[in-house]
């Protein structure tokens, strides 16, 4: 034990901003890509390296840039996987589609990310005057610039994308055509197997010098900086860890972002019988949430997220079937849990869906009571005349109605998620309705959670 505590006080001591864990998530990245499925996923390597940027992003832009397109960047990765799961229902052409989306989705947060990143080395080589963040040094006492190093990693990134949209590219021109006796088509599918192969080779020749050279320029970062860092952490210390106000109202403004993003995520939306937005992106949302707001009430945010995790395997759950409801479609007879017609089916779903909106309208109730007492316990904590916004808004409830108003649209979006699945396959024209109440809550969640946060955190009353 006391072995273990010396090494954890050295690696503090080398290392206090955890900067070891970007060489760790890198390692990640370099695994080639099918179409949409990512054979390690990205998120267990951008997590890694976002967490790692969470102390120093407080002192620089860029860092704090880069940690927030690699947060970017495991979302993308999480709707990708999500996304993958329903590639042996898809078409062609959609498939071409979502590759291509995600492509440009992961294109628009990384190339940001690794610029923030790279402007906060340069300004530990060139303000701190940290030998190390000029570039790597090799043993023949060469340098590899810092330059060389940035330019590696986008054309690594760049390899890789495209090595997973260009195999997929044959596959569209068998897309739409109509055969007859005596047709004849060039089959450009059978090109798919040997680009995959050439992409993943090309990929690989440049991810793995780019993933070399990138660990040992974080490494010889972190060797190199022991009073460098020291002197940042003290920094951090000083302008970050002592002042508890700036570090809750941070907090609180990124749980209250996340709401609002789950609001809007509520809407529904089915493509082919799939839902693009499932209720497990919300729920994961709330959980989020939740976990920034655990300090202020311990019991209701932990009943809210397993309430939350409940939906997340009921939704899991209803997309499964959703995918064999629609297979069972185009086989009667299909196997699918030993089910021999699509209505059986169909049954399941809706109960799954009741389920769903039951334990969705559960987490929201615990939600908006964690979301109450920390609003309260920072209106004392801030200082803020919650009373004056009270006589503001001319009636007793004041701040606490306009929240109630919010928990039950919410309870109303739980409600109508299970009405359209339900409903879907005889109503299909209710998505508008669900829509219409996505798009109120929404509008909602936005100016009554940026009005609170200006009353309260900004004191703006």
């Amino acid at each position: 034990m006391t072995e273990m505590k010396k090494m954890t006080a050295k690696r503090k001591k080398t290392d206090p901003f955890g900067l070891s864990l970007l060489w760790i998530g890198a390692l990640f990245l370099v695994n080639p890509l099918i179409n949409t499925v990512d054979i390690l996923p990205d998120r267990a390597g951008d997590i890694p390296m976002a967490v790692a940027l969470v102390r120093i992003a407080t002192l620089h832009e860029g860092m704090k840039k880069a940690m927030r397109n690699f947060i970017f960047l495991a979302v993308i990765s999480a709707a990708q996987l999500l996304s993958a799961l329903g590639t042996p229902f898809l078409s062609d052409s959609y498939l071409l589609l979502m590759t291509f989306v995600f492509a440009v989705l992961q294109g628009i947060a990384f190339f940001p990310a690794i610029t923030g990143l790279f402007e906060g080395f340069d300004w530990l080589g060139t303000r701190y005057g940290l030998p190390a963040a000029a570039g790597i040094k090799k043993r023949n006492g060469k340098t590899v610039a810092l330059s060389s190093v940035r330019r590696l990693t986008f054309a690594a990134f760049i390899v890789r994308e495209a090595g997973s949209v260009i195999p997929v590219l044959p596959a569209v021109t068998m897309t739409g055509v109509t055969y007859f006796p005596g047709a004849y088509s060039t089959d450009w599918t059978l090109l798919t197997p040997p680009l995959y192969v050439l992409a993943w080779i090309a990929g690989l020749a440049v991810s793995v010098p780019w993933v070399i050279r990138f660990v040992s320029y974080v490494k010889g970062v972190i060797s190199g900086g022991g009073e460098v860092f020291s002197s940042l952490y003290t920094r951090y210390e000083s302008e970050v860890l002592a002042d508890v106000r700036g570090r809750t109202a941070a907090r609180m403004k990124v749980a209250l972002i996340m709401l609002c993003a789950a609001a809007a995520l509520n809407f529904d939306m089915y493509v082919d019988g799939l839902n693009i937005f499932p209720g497990l992106l919300v729920s994961a949302l709330i959980i989020a949430s939740l976990a920034l707001m655990l300090k202020n009430s311990k019991k209701l945010a932990v009943a809210g997220i397993v309430f939350s995790a409940l939906r997340i395997v009921l939704s899991g759950a209803g997309e499964v079937l959703q995918y064999l409801y629609r297979a069972e479609n185009y086989k009667p007879k299909s196997a699918a849990y030993f089910i021999g017609d699509a209505p059986v089916l169909y049954m399941r779903i809706e109960i799954t869906a009741i389920a769903e909106a039951l334990m969705f309208a559960l987490s929201a109730v615990f939600l908006f009571c964690v979301l109450r007492r920390t609003l309260k316990t920072h209106a004392a904590l801030f200082g803020a005349d919650v009373n004056m916004f009270m006589r503001k808004k001319r009636n007793k409830g004041g701040i606490l109605r306009s929240l109630t108003v919010l928990q039950v649209l919410w309870e109303v979006m739980a409600l109508s998620g299970a009405a359209l699945t339900v409903l879907l396959k005889y109503f299909p024209e209710y998505w508008l309705i669900n829509g219409l109440l996505a798009i109120v809550l929404t509008v909602l969640s936005i100016r009554i959670f940026d009005e609170l946060y200006g009353i309260i955190y900004e004191n703006k009353g």
